[in-house]
């Protein structure tokens, strides 16, 4: 969590930092809630005139997290304003030659009924094993029940359900994001990993995550 020090570092460095550089710094701001630092990475990365939507949804999810909603609403103005938009977090799994996607808050797949009942059975250990879920990564405000639900229909949640369910026991789960993994479901991987005894792989886009027996190759840093 030193982020004053890698700031100084950044600003040592005998080259212009470029927006890898302070992308990083941006996604460390994430993790340690820091969000005034996070404003900061994010108007360097503007200041090189390079447009990434990413960069934007990740500075209103921080502000998500840390309840400025009024600092959510400017940022998704700014989006709106330059034409950019959030996409939809999407997630595919291939299973027995078939691949199926599954997108955020959809129920529309014809195993839904199977994947939830799943997802309850996943919850409900997880919740015995000690596991709260995050409710700071849905960026919307509702109550907290509402938040719950919104966070449980995750594309890779319902994904990794899908993959328990059509894959025999101890079969790696191998699942493809669009975007990056919440904190939430990241946490969510790494206990099903160990409960269910199965290795879950899960490309976003940012690395791979190679989850197994309660652990993720990223260290929890990604």
């Amino acid at each position: 969590g030193l982020l004053g020090e890698a700031l100084d570092l950044i600003k040592s460095m005998p080259m212009e930092p470029n927006d890898v550089v302070w992308g990083a710094l941006l996604a460390a701001c994430r993790t340690h809630k820091n969000d005034e630092m996070a404003a900061y990475a994010a108007e360097r990365i503007t200041g090189l005139h390079c447009e990434r939507t990413g960069i934007h949804v990740l500075l209103s999810n921080i502000y998500a997290s840390a309840g400025k909603w009024t600092d959510v609403a400017r940022v998704r103005l700014q989006m709106k304003e330059k034409g950019a938009r959030k996409v939809p977090g999407s997630s595919s799994i291939e299973v027995k030659g078939i691949t199926h996607e599954f997108t955020s808050g959809d129920e529309s797949h014809p195993e839904m009924t199977r994947i939830a009942l799943m997802l309850r059975e996943m919850n409900c250990r997880l919740r015995d094993a000690g596991h709260v879920p995050d409710l700071t990564n849905v960026l919307l405000d509702v109550d907290e029940k509402e938040k719950e639900f919104l966070l449980g229909r995750h594309s890779e949640k319902l994904a990794i359900a899908f993959g328990l369910i059509g894959t025999s026991h101890r079969m790696p789960i191998r699942v493809v994001k669009n975007l990056r993994m919440c904190s939430d479901c990241h946490s969510f991987a790494k206990l099903v990993s160990k409960i269910y005894d199965r290795e879950i792989v899960v490309r976003d886009n940012n690395r791979f995550h190679f989850f197994q027996q309660g652990l993720c190759s990223c260290n929890d840093y990604w």
